[in-house]
C-alpha cells in the first residue's frame, strides 16, 4: 500500500526560495532609506515650526507696534522677552530657542546631546539648526533661519541644499 504524504518536493521548495529572494531583493531598498526619510521629514516640521513661530512674533510685533524697529525691541512670548528686527526673531539662538520652544538647544559639538543643535554663521544674521543626534561638522542635514534685514521683508528660512544627502 503506497501512502501519501501531502509535503512539498525539493524543486517546490527551491522555487519558493526563488520567489521569496526575488521579492526581497525589489522590496529592500524601499526600506533601507527610511532613516534619511525620517531626517528629512524632521527637518520639513522644524522648518514648519520656525515659520510659525516667526509668524506669532510678528503678528505680537504687529500689537505692540515695534515692528519697524532694526534692533534694541522686544516682545514676549511664551513668558520671556525675545528681541526681534524689524519684527521677526532676531537669529541668535537664544531668540530663536525663546520661540520655538525646543528644550535643549546647545551648540553644536562632536557627541552633542539633546534633539536639535545650532551653528551660527559668521555673519551674525543667520543660524543652522541641526538634528543634534548623529551631528558631525560634515553634516549635511540643517534648516537656516536668517533674519529680516528690512521692515516689511520676512526672514528666509530654508533647509540645507544637500537635505537630499541626509
Amino acid at each position: 500500500m503506497r501512502r501519501n504524504n501531502g509535503g512539498f518536493t525539493l524543486i517546490e521548495l527551491i522555487v519558493v526560495i526563488v520567489i521569496l529572494g526575488i521579492l526581497a531583493v525589489t522590496a529592500a531598498p524601499k526600506f533601507i532609506d527610511l532613516q534619511s526619510d525620517a531626517r528629512l521629514a524632521t527637518l520639513n516640521g522644524m522648518k514648519a515650526a520656525i515659520n510659525s513661530a516667526v509668524s506669532l512674533t510678528y503678528g505680537k510685533s504687529l500689537v505692540t507696534g515695534v515692528e519697524k524697529n532694526a534692533t534694541g525691541s522686544k516682545v514676549s512670548i511664551n513668558g520671556a522677552q525675545v528681541e526681534v528686527c524689524y519684527g521677526y526673531p532676531c537669529s541668535a539662538h537664544d531668540k530663536i530657542e525663546g520661540v520655538l520652544d525646543i528644550g535643549d538647544f546647545n551648540k553644536c559639538d562632536e557627541g552633542v546631546s539633546g534633539d536639535w543643535c545650532y551653528v551660527e554663521r559668521t555673519d551674525e544674521k543667520s543660524i543652522d539648526i541641526y538634528i543634534a543626534q548623529g551631528y558631525t561638522e560634515n553634516s549635511k542635514c540643517f534648516v537656516t533661519y536668517t533674519e529680516s534685514s528690512a521692515a516689511g521683508s520676512a526672514p528666509k528660512v530654508a533647509l540645507s541644499p544637500d537635505v537630499d544627502e541626509c
